[in-house]
Order: C-alpha cells, then sequence, then structure tokens
C-alpha cells in the first residue's frame, strides 16, 4: 500500500476523521502524512496549491512526493 497524504480541515468530528484514518493506516504500518489545513476552508486548500505564495498546501506536498521518487 502507497503512503498516504492527509489534509485535515473543517469542523472539529471531521478532523478526529482524518486522525482516526491516520491512526489505522498506522496500525497496519502504512506510513501517513497529515496537512493542517484549518486556516483554510475546502476551496481554499484546491486554490492554494502550487501558489508561489502559500506555505501550507504547496511545501508540504511537495516534501511528500519528493519523497515518492527516492
Amino acid at each position: 500500500m502507497p503512503d498516504f497524504l492527509l489534509v485535515a480541515r473543517g469542523a472539529a468530528p471531521r478532523r478526529a476523521a482524518v486522525e482516526a484514518f491516520r491512526s489505522a493506516l498506522a496500525d497496519v504500518s502504512v506510513p501517513a502524512e497529515v496537512i493542517d489545513g484549518s486556516a483554510l476552508d475546502h476551496e481554499g486548500v484546491n486554490d492554494a496549491i502550487g501558489e508561489p505564495d502559500d506555505q501550507i498546501m504547496t511545501p508540504a506536498i511537495r516534501s511528500f512526493l519528493g519523497g515518492c521518487f527516492e
């Protein structure tokens, strides 16, 4: 199973669901990273990706993808 990159944002139950999924993946030795997207709404997450001034989504995605090719 590949590594996972997850985004946590929204109300507390939604963020808890992301953490529970990350934990379940860890239980079966599947690495998963979580980006804290709580400062953004859903559209903001999508819009931020690839933007030169983005400090939340783009750096984490680049780092994750860079690790996929090592």
